[in-house]
C-alpha cells in the first residue's frame, strides 16, 4: 500500500472510532446536568421529584411561566460555577417570576439572586447532586425545598446557550468528547502536512521543442517511404537513391510513380 493511501486509511479508521466513541458516550456528563449519572450530575434529583409526584422541566434559558404555581431551582449563576451564569435578561425574568409569587430556590451563594426578597438561598449545589443526595437526610431536605407532595411542577433553570448567557459550544461538551475531537483534528492535520510535503529536491525538466506541422508531416512521410524501400547490401546504380536513404523530391519508387513534392506551408 502506498504511503498516501496508508495515511488516508489511518485517518478514516480514527474518524470511525471517534464517531463510535461520541455516539456511545452518555447523553451528558457535564457538572450539574439533569441527564448525567455521574456523581456531580443531578439525574437522581429528577428521578426523586418524579417519584414524589412533581413533574420536572429543564429550562435551558428563560424562566417558568407566569401565573402557574411552581418551584424553580437555580443551581449555577456565577463565573465560578461549573455550568456558568445566567444572562442579564434571563436573570431579570427569573427575578420577576419570583416576585410574582413563584417559589425560587438559589443554590449558588455567588448569584445576584441570592439576596433577593422571596428567594430561598442554599449554601451550594452539592446537596442536589447524585453523589450527595443519598447521604443522611439530604433527600428529605431537597424534597422539602422543592415542594414535594404539593403536586406543583419543578423547573430547573440553567444558563441560556444564546449570546445572552455565558456558555459556549465547547463548554457544553464533556471531557471525553473534547479529547476524541482533539485527536481527530490532530490526525487530520498530520495527514494534510504529510500530503503537502515534497520528498526530495524538485527535478527540472527540459521544455519540449515545438515542431511545425508541415515539417512533422514531411518527416513522417519520408520515414514511411524509407520503410517501403527494399534493403540490399549491393551497391545502388549510379544516379539512384541508396537503399534506406531519404527519397528526394521528384524521385520514383519501384513500381510507383514519382514522389510528389511536399507541400510548402502557406505563410
Amino acid at each position: 500500500m502506498k504511503r498516501p493511501k496508508l495515511i488516508a486509511a489511518i485517518v478514516f479508521v480514527a474518524g470511525v472510532i471517534a464517531v463510535v466513541l461520541v455516539a456511545g458516550s452518555p447523553p451528558s456528563s457535564a457538572p450539574l446536568s439533569p441527564t448525567s449519572y455521574q456523581s456531580d450530575g443531578t439525574r437522581a434529583l429528577v428521578d426523586l421529584m418524579d417519584s414524589l409526584g412533581s413533574s420536572v422541566t429543564v429550562l435551558d434559558g428563560g424562566a417558568p411561566p407566569e401565573g402557574v404555581p411552581a418551584y424553580a431551582l437555580v443551581l449555577s449563576d456565577s463565573d465560578i460555577s461549573p455550568a456558568g451564569k445566567l444572562g442579564a435578561v434571563q436573570r431579570q425574568l427569573v427575578e420577576s417570576w419570583a416576585a410574582s409569587g413563584g417559589h425560587l430556590v438559589v443554590a449558588d451563594p455567588e448569584s445576584p439572586l441570592d439576596s433577593r426578597a422571596g428567594v430561598t438561598p442554599v449554601d451550594g449545589a452539592g446537596i442536589f447532586t447524585n453523589g450527595a443526595l443519598g447521604r443522611g437526610s439530604n433527600a428529605a431536605e431537597v424534597a422539602r425545598l422543592l415542594g414535594a407532595g404539593t403536586g406543583d411542577p419543578v423547573y430547573l433553570v440553567f444558563p441560556s446557550a444564546s449570546p445572552g448567557g455565558s456558555r459556549t459550544l465547547m463548554s457544553m461538551l464533556d471531557t471525553r468528547t473534547r479529547i476524541v475531537l482533539g485527536g481527530l483534528i490532530l490526525a487530520l492535520a498530520v495527514w494534510a502536512v504529510s500530503r503537502a510535503r515534497r520528498l526530495g529536491e524538485p527535478v527540472g525538466e527540459a521544455p519540449m521543442v515545438a515542431v511545425e506541422g508541415s515539417a512533422l508531416v514531411e518527416a513522417m512521410g519520408q520515414l514511411a517511404m524509407r520503410a517501403a524501400l527494399p534493403l540490399s547490401r549491393e551497391p545502388s546504380p549510379p544516379g539512384a537513391s541508396p537503399a534506406g536513404s531519404p527519397v528526394a523530391r521528384g524521385d520514383s519508387l519501384p513500381g510507383r510513380g514519382p514522389f510528389p513534392p511536399s507541400r510548402t506551408p502557406v505563410d
